[in-house]
C-alpha cells in the first residue's frame, strides 16, 4: 500500500507542475484533480485499518453463507435504487474523468519506462474500480410470500445473467449468495385479460418504412400513430404502447406512440376467479395475449414465463395446409358449392348485406368415409388464403385507378380505352377496360366510389387503406389462414366439465387469432362421436352438456366474421338436430362416393405420367381420340422435371409458361400456339412434348383399365352370413378416394419389388396386371369389414346385425354376364 501512496504523491507533484504552467481556464480543473488526489491519498493512509476491517467482514460473510440457508425467487432489478443512483453516478463521473485526465498528462510527460508501466497498471486498476462502482447490485427477490430488496453478496454473480423466476440462495441476512440450477417450478394459470393503464392501445401492425403503426383502443376503435425508429424496432403485434395526441393541421386527430408499456395480467387458476399479477421482463418482451398459459407465484403475484397451451397447442396448424382444390379429384360440383358458401360471403360482405343475405355460420360435409371430407376442409383454408390475396390485389388496383383518375380526370377516356397514359401503371389497364361501357365519364367517379364501398374501402381514406393492403401483401405472414383440426374423440374427457372447457378454448383460440387477413377455419371431424342427438338411446349423459356448450359457442362466433366452422360426419343422422338447423351448420354438402368419371379423375392424381409405366398390356387410343382425363398442373410440372433432366431451370420454365392453366400436354397442343411454335423451333422441346403426350395416353389407358374393372357390374363381393344368407354387393358401391389411392400405392410397391428382384424377363414399370392385383388385394383385405358395415346399416335400430361367415371378391373383365341381364318377356307384356 505504501507503493500506491508514493505513486499518488508523484501524481500530485506532476499536477502541481501542470498548475504552475497551465492557462487560467485549465487551472480550476487541475485544482479539482489536485483536491481529489489529496482525498485519495488520505483514504490510502487509512487503508491498513480498512483492510483489517474488510478481513473481519469477510469472515462474517463466510459465516453468513454457511447452512442453514433460505431459497428465494429472483424477480428483477431494483429499478428505484437504480434511479436514485443515477444522480450520484453523474456527480462521480466528473471526478473519474479528471483523474483519468491527470494520468494521461502524467504519461505524456517525461517518465521512465518503469514509471509508465506502473502508471498504466494504476489506470487499469482504477477503471476496474470504476466499472464495479457503476454496476448495480440491488435486486428484488421473493421469499416466504414477501418481496424483499436485497443485494448480490457474491461478487461473481452478474445481475445481467439472472432471469426472472430463477431460484436463488439467500444467506441469514437475506442477501443473494448463489443460484440454484434446478428445474423451475410453480403454478400455472390462464390469462383472462390483459390490463393496461388509460391512454394506451394495442399494436395491430407496424410499418417500419413509414415509422407508423396501427393500434386499437380498449373500446375497439382503430387508428394510426407515428413512432420513433427505435420504438418501431422493439415493437411487435400485440404489444401495449402509450399514446399521446399531437398537434396537427388536419381535421382528424393525430397520435404518437411514445413507449412500450408493461401491462398487468388478470389470470384464472382452476375454478377460481383468479387475480391480477405483474409480469417479468421475458413476458414483457414476448407479449402475452388472452388465453395464454403462464407460470406464476400466486403469493408473490408475479408471472414469470409463457407455457405451451396443452388444450389447443396440438390442434393449431400455424401454416396453411399445403392442400389445394387441384389436389382433389371428382368433386368439382361440391367445391363450387363450398366456394359459394364460404369465399363469396367472406370477400363480398357489403354485397351480401345489400341483398340482405346472411352468411352461413358453418357447413357440414357428410358422406361415406374415405371420400375426401378432411382433405376438402384443409383445401378450404388454403383456397381462402389465396382468394383473399387475389381479392386484395384487385382492390389495390382499384384504389390506384381511383387515385389516378382523381388526379388526372382528363385521362379517363384514354384509361377506359386501355391506351398508354404517362404515369399510369399498365398492370391496372385490364381492370380499367372492365369498367362498364354504359356509364358516362362524368358518373364514373360515383361508380368507382360504389365499387370501393362494396369492397369495404372508405373513398375518403384511400391512402390509409392502400398502405394497409400493401403491408399485408408485402409481409411474409401478412395473409395466411389458421386451421384448427378438432377430432371428436380427442375432446372427450372423463372429468366433469373438462370437455366443455376444451370446446371453449378452441373457440377462444379461433376468435383471438382471427382477422380479415388471417381467417381461422375450425374443422370438427367425426361430429357424430360427440354431438349425438340428445334424449335417445344412442346418446349418453355427456351430450346433454356438450351439445349446449357447442351451440352457445357457435352462436357467439356469429359476431366474428373471420371464423369459418366446418363439420364432417359419416352419419349425419346421429347428430343433434339443433346443430343441423339453419343458422348453425346450415350449408350441408354431401361428399358422395365417386362416379366412374370422378374415379378416373381421382386416379389421375396418383397414377401420373411422371411415373415409370409399362405399355406392354395397355391399349393406347387412336391418334385423334379425345382425352378422358386431364392431368393436373402439378403432374405436368413433375413430368417436365423427369423428362428434362440435365436441362437448366430456365429451359424448364420456358416450356411451362407455354402450357395454359388446367391443361396437360395433350390439351395444351390444341390450345397453345406458343407451345406449338416452341416445339417447331427447338427439337429438344418437340421430343419432350412427344414423350409427355405418349406417357399421358399410357397413364390414361391404365386408369381406364382399372376403373373399368372396378365399375364392371359383375365385379362384386359375394358374402355369406352366419344364418347362411347370401348377399351380393357391386364393388362400385364401396369405391372411395382413399381406396383408389391405396390401389395405386399397392401397384407402385409391386413394381418396385419387381425392379429390386430383377427377375429375368420381368417388365419394368407399373403394369395393368399390377393394378388388377392391387385392386383384388385391397378389397380382399377389407371385404369382411365392408360387408359387416353394410349389414349394420340395414339392421333395425335395436336389432343385432348378422355376422359375416365368408366373403369372396369377384373381378370380371369381360362384358356383363348375359344371364344376369333383364330378359324381355313378351307374355308379360301381352298379359298387361
Amino acid at each position: 500500500m505504501r507503493v500506491e501512496r508514493d505513486y499518488i504523491g508523484r501524481l500530485m507533484e506532476l499536477v502541481d507542475e501542470a498548475i504552475s504552467c497551465c492557462p487560467d481556464e485549465e487551472r480550476n480543473a487541475l485544482l479539482e484533480t489536485r483536491h481529489f488526489l489529496g482525498n485519495l491519498k488520505g483514504h490510502l493512509d487509512l487503508m491498513p485499518a480498512l483492510q483489517e476491517e474488510l478481513e473481519g467482514l469477510r469472515k462474517e460473510v463466510t459465516a453468513l453463507a454457511k447452512p442453514p440457508l433460505q431459497y428465494g425467487v429472483f424477480l428483477g432489478k431494483n429499478v428505484e435504487c437504480s434511479r436514485n443512483a443515477g444522480d450520484k453516478k453523474a456527480e462521480e463521473e466528473s471526478l473519474w474523468d479528471g483523474l483519468d485526465w491527470a494520468l494521461s498528462r502524467a504519461l505524456a510527460g517525461e517518465c521512465s519506462p518503469a514509471e509508465i508501466e506502473k502508471l498504466e497498471a494504476s489506470r487499469q486498476r482504477l477503471n476496474e474500480i470504476k466499472a464495479q462502482a457503476a454496476s448495480p447490485r440491488e435486486v428484488i427477490v421473493g421469499a416466504g410470500g414477501q418481496r424483499l430488496e436485497v443485494t448480490l453478496a457474491d461478487p461473481e454473480l452478474k445481475i445481467d445473467h439472472l432471469q426472472e423466476g430463477r431460484e436463488v440462495v439467500l444467506n441469514k441476512e437475506m442477501n443473494v449468495v448463489g443460484v440454484r440450477n434446478q428445474f423451475q417450478r410453480g403454478e400455472t394459470a390462464e390469462v383472462v385479460n390483459v390490463l393496461s393503464p388509460p391512454g394506451t392501445a394495442k399494436v395491430l401492425s407496424i410499418d417500419t418504412e413509414r415509422l407508423r403503426l396501427r393500434a386499437q383502443w380498449p373500446d375497439g376503435d382503430r387508428f394510426e400513430a407515428s413512432c420513433s425508429r427505435e420504438l418501431t424496432e422493439r415493437l411487435k403485434r400485440g404489444d401495449i404502447v402509450e399514446i399521446e395526441e399531437v398537434d396537427s393541421q388536419e381535421e382528424e386527430k393525430a397520435y404518437r406512440a411514445t413507449g412500450k408499456i408493461r401491462p398487468r395480467l388478470h389470470v384464472r387458476t382452476g375454478g377460481s376467479e383468479g387475480g391480477v399479477v405483474e409480469i417479468s421482463d421475458r413476458l414483457f418482451e414476448e407479449a402475452v395475449e388472452i388465453g395464454d398459459i403462464v407460470r406464476l407465484d400466486s403469493r408473490l403475484q408475479f408471472a414469470f414465463e409463457k407455457l405451451p397451451s396443452y388444450e389447443t397447442g396440438g390442434l393449431t396448424l400455424e401454416e396453411v395446409p399445403d392442400v389445394t382444390y387441384e389436389d382433389i379429384g371428382g368433386l368439382d360440383k361440391q367445391i363450387e358449392e363450398i366456394r359459394d358458401a364460404i369465399e363469396l360471403p367472406y370477400l363480398y360482405r357489403k354485397l351480401f348485406e345489400e341483398y340482405q343475405l346472411d352468411r352461413p355460420s358453418g357447413i357440414l360435409l357428410h358422406g361415406p368415409p374415405g371420400c375426401g371430407k378432411t382433405m376438402v376442409a384443409k383445401a378450404v383454408a388454403n383456397s381462402l388464403t389465396q382468394s383473399i390475396r387475389v381479392h386484395l390485389q384487385r382492390v389495390k388496383r382499384l384504389i390506384e385507378l381511383c387515385r389516378f383518375l382523381r388526379r388526372h380526370p382528363e385521362h379517363i377516356c384514354a384509361v377506359r380505352a386501355g391506351e398508354a397514359v404517362p404515369g399510369w401503371d399498365a398492370a391496372c389497364s385490364e381492370l380499367a377496360v372492365d369498367l362498364p361501357i354504359n356509364v358516362p365519364d362524368e358518373e364514373m367517379f360515383n361508380h368507382l366510389d360504389d365499387e370501393l364501398r362494396l369492397n369495404e374501402v372508405d373513398p375518403d381514406d384511400l391512402d390509409g387503406t392502400l398502405r394497409r393492403i400493401e403491408t399485408a401483401l408485402r409481409e411474409e405472414d401478412g395473409i395466411r389462414s389458421f386451421f384448427l383440426n378438432v377430432k371428436g374423440p380427442e375432446l372427450l374427457d372423463k372429468y366433469v366439465g373438462e370437455t366443455e372447457h376444451h370446446i371453449r378454448k378452441v373457440f377462444e383460440e379461433a376468435k383471438r387469432r382471427a382477422t380479415f387477413f388471417t381467417p381461422v377455419v375450425i374443422f370438427f371431424d367425426e361430429m357424430e362421436a360427440m354431438f349425438r342427438t340428445r334424449g335417445t338411446g344412442r346418446s349418453s349423459d355427456v351430450e346433454t352438456t356438450i351439445v349446449p356448450q357447442f351451440l352457445a359457442e357457435m352462436d357467439g362466433v356469429e359476431a366474428s366474421e373471420n371464423v369459418v366452422i366446418i363439420g364432417a360426419s359419416n352419419r349425419q343422422d346421429l347428430i343433434d338436430p339443433a346443430i343441423m338447423r339453419p343458422g348453425r351448420l346450415d350449408a350441408k354438402i354431401k361428399i358422395d362416393r365417386p362416379t366412374r368419371e370422378a374415379a378416373m379423375q381421382i386416379m389421375s392424381l396418383y397414377l401420373t405420367p411422371a411415373l415409370p409405366l409399362s405399355h406392354s398390356e395397355a391399349t393406347l387410343p387412336a391418334q385423334h381420340a379425345v382425352p378422358a382425363v386431364t392431368f393436373s398442373s402439378k403432374s405436368v410440372e413433375r413430368t417436365v422435371g423427369v423428362l428434362s433432366r440435365g436441362q437448366s431451370e430456365h429451359w424448364r420454365k420456358r416450356v411451362m409458361v407455354t402450357i395454359p392453366e388446367r391443361c396437360d400436354f395433350r390439351r395444351a397442343l390444341a390450345r397453345s400456339s406458343e407451345l406449338k411454335a416452341l416445339s417447331e423451333e427447338e427439337e429438344r422441346v418437340r421430343e419432350l412434348v412427344d414423350e409427355a403426350v405418349r406417357r399421358e395416353w399410357l397413364a390414361e389407358a391404365l386408369i381406364i383399365h382399372t376403373v373399368a374393372l372396378l365399375f364392371n357390374p359383375t365385379s362384386r363381393l359375394e358374402a355369406v352370413t352366419g344364418s347362411a344368407k347370401h348377399h351380393s354387393y357391386p364393388l362400385a358401391e364401396f369405391v372411395s378416394g382413399a381406396e383408389l389411392a391405396s390401389i395405386v400405392s399397392r401397384a407402385k410397391k409391386a413394381a418396385v419389388k419387381r425392379k429390386v428382384m430383377e427377375a429375368e424377363g420381368a417388365q419394368s414399370g407399373i403394369t395393368a396386371a399390377d393394378l388388377s392385383t392391387a385392386l383384388r388385394e385391397e378389397y380382399e383385405g377389407s371385404a369382411e369389414q365392408l360387408v359387416a358395415n353394410r349389414l349394420a346399416e340395414k339392421a333395425a335400430p335395436h336389432e343385432r346385425p348378422e355376422s359375416v361367415a365368408d366373403v369372396k371378391v369377384h373381378l370380371e373383365t369381360e362384358e356383363e354376364d348375359p344371364w344376369s341381364q333383364e330378359k324381355s318377356r313378351p307374355y308379360r307384356q301381352a298379359a298387361s
